[in-house]
């Protein structure tokens, strides 16, 4: 359950071309998008780290562990998705 660096380069891509307006990349009146940016790579960077502990040798974790890690990395991914679509939305429906 590694994120693979294509995926990395692919959102990233993504979240420069939804910022591609006003000053740092956000429109200077669209606080919505700045916040919804900021919980995408908040989710972005939780679900690196939740699945970079499973890319790590397994064998220090026993079974129930790995399974309440592989949940983790399942949730953080989720929220991960989450955080996209409504960024992706709002930049849809706001043209910002």
């Amino acid at each position: 359950m590694r994120i693979q660096p294509a995926q990395n380069a692919i959102a990233r891509q993504w979240l420069r071309r939804t910022n591609a307006n006003g000053l740092d990349g956000f429109s200077p009146d669209c606080g919505q998008k700045a916040h919804l940016t900021s919980v995408y790579e908040a989710a972005a960077n939780h679900h690196r780290r939740v699945a970079g502990i499973l890319s790590q040798p397994l064998a220090p974790l026993n079974e129930s562990e790995h399974t309440k890690m592989y949940v983790r990395s399942e949730l953080a991914r989720l929220e991960l998705e989450d955080a996209r679509k409504a960024l992706a939305r709002h930049v849809t429906e706001h043209g910002c």
